[in-house]
């Protein structure tokens, strides 16, 4: 059995193991959606380790690149997805040597840290080979219409809007071809926070296989606001999930109350959700729009250092200005 770099011609077979270990219910197996996220993507491509026995791969881990700012100095970061064994070879450790050697690469090539959101079954795996658990990402809450959340919790019946996909106000490729994506690349006054500019959000959000993402601006120049969701349908009705909005206009407080006026008109949501830290414009605007305060009910996060001496401390929830979107499962 060899460990070595995954390089383009190995592909095939990594999909292919990918579809033998994990079936097609979790994501897509395809070549396409594995080129989204670990080759095009805009922080650089994946570093990918296979484990190969007799010329057939047989274990895959990948770690797909992020890049986090905090007071003004870019953090390279990983984010520990793609993982996967053949069904013959599990129970031989093939999962943690992947994982070990890749770290261990990773670390010597100067990346600062890896991240990620593992459910309830994989967290202890991560926990053992040295994640620390930093908590649950905070999550504002508004309502919308209680009757609706408590009619969809004792029915159980909720219907997905009919909302057409390319309605040209919610048209969110074009949304971002008018954006000023200055304000996307502005430093948030605190925290730290994902760099993004409009290529990132092209990738991210347009180009996303696996999800259709909205998208609202209001105003121009420097007096805009934009704003990425998606209607998602829980137990407790349709939620209106916020991915991003971005604004450093003093009149955001009014942009976000026509812009949640307007869609709400049209997808109807039981309740709207966003999770926005600091202490800016937009924070202030967000609470004065009625979301209630911030509670940790949002994704489990965990990090682990690659690098020591860190001037930022990653291992507790509150330097973490993370949206919705950059810690969603994709």
């Amino acid at each position: 059995m060899e460990f070595r770099p995954a390089n383009p011609a190995d592909l095939e077979g990594i999909i292919a193991c990918l579809k033998r270990s994990l079936g097609e219910t979790s994501s897509p197996k395809t070549l396409s959606y594995w080129n989204w996220k670990h080759v095009d993507n805009p922080f650089g491509p994946s570093p990918v380790l296979i484990a190969e026995d007799n010329g057939k791969i047989i274990g895959v881990r990948a770690f797909m690149r992020w890049s986090w700012r905090w007071s003004g100095k870019k953090y390279n970061a990983l984010r520990a997805v793609d993982t996967a064994t053949d069904p013959d070879y599990q129970g031989k450790g093939i999962f943690k040597k992947l994982t070990m050697q890749l770290l261990e690469k990773c670390a010597q090539e100067g990346d600062h840290f890896i991240f990620n959101t593992p459910n309830t079954q994989s967290r202890p795996g991560y926990l053992k080979m040295g994640w620390v658990e930093v908590g649950k990402l905070p999550v504002r809450i508004r309502i919308a219409s209680l009757i609706k959340m408590v009619r969809a919790y004792i029915t159980g019946k909720v219907n997905s809007p009919d909302v057409d996909p390319v309605l040209p106000i919610y048209h969110l490729p074009t949304a971002l071809k008018n954006f000023d994506d200055s304000m996307a690349r502005y430093p948030r006054p605190t925290g730290i926070n994902t760099i993004k500019n409009k290529k990132y959000l092209k990738w991210r959000y347009v180009d996303c296989p696996i999800q259709h993402y909205y998208g609202y601006l209001d105003g121009y120049d420097q007096e805009q606001m934009l704003m990425i969701f998606y209607p998602k349908v829980q137990k407790y009705g349709v939620e209106l999930r916020i991915c991003e909005v971005q604004s450093n206009s003093p009149l955001a407080l009014h942009k976000l109350k026509r812009a949640m006026r307007i869609i709400g008109q049209t997808f109807k949501p039981a309740y709207w959700s966003v999770a926005n830290a600091g202490d800016g414009i937009l924070t202030q605007a967000i609470k004065e729009a009625g979301f209630g305060k911030a509670r940790r009910i949002g994704p489990v996060l965990t990090v682990r250092y690659l690098q020591d001496n860190l001037p930022v401390d990653l291992k507790e929830i509150d330097p973490w200005d993370a949206t919705l979107g950059d810690l969603e499962l994709f």
